[in-house]
């Protein structure tokens, strides 16, 4: 059931960059690090939006592939499983500075998305995917 959710998220997740990249507002200034300035840390084009959204597509994919054809995705071995989970679990910590739960600049839009809703989620995405590796194989 989680790898069926996992896979739905991942899907909607990539559906918003999908959005983002042909023009879309909605959401799109929160999900943005800023420096202390206000600016803009990267202005993300059309077609890197579009990679982050492949690469979602594919972690979807992983997930419910795995979910509808029975696959043993939670072997302890599963490569793309374990990236998955280190990435993610990387991601929440960030890079101390703009994004993740050590993050030094606070007070934007973007780092209160960040600290309530991105970092925890990524958190979260790495135990769950992490802890069916390890524990439920």
């Amino acid at each position: 059931m989680i790898p069926l959710l996992l896979g739905i998220l991942f899907g909607f997740l990539a559906l918003l960059h999908i959005y983002w990249a042909l023009g879309g507002t909605l959401g799109f200034e929160k999900s943005i690090p800023v420096q202390p300035d206000g600016n803009p840390l990267f202005r993300p084009g059309p077609a890197v939006t579009l990679l982050v959204a492949a690469i979602l597509l594919m972690i979807a994919a992983y997930f419910l592939g795995g979910w509808a054809l029975m696959h043993d995705f939670r072997n302890l071995w599963s490569v793309p499983g374990w990236m998955i989970g280190i990435a993610f679990l990387l991601r929440s910590m960030g890079e101390f500075k703009y994004v993740g739960f050590f993050k030094k600049v606070r007070g934007s839009d973007f780092a209160r998305m960040d600290t309530f809703i991105y970092s925890p989620l990524c958190l979260l995405i790495s135990g769950v995917t992490i802890q069916h590796l390890i524990f439920l194989r």
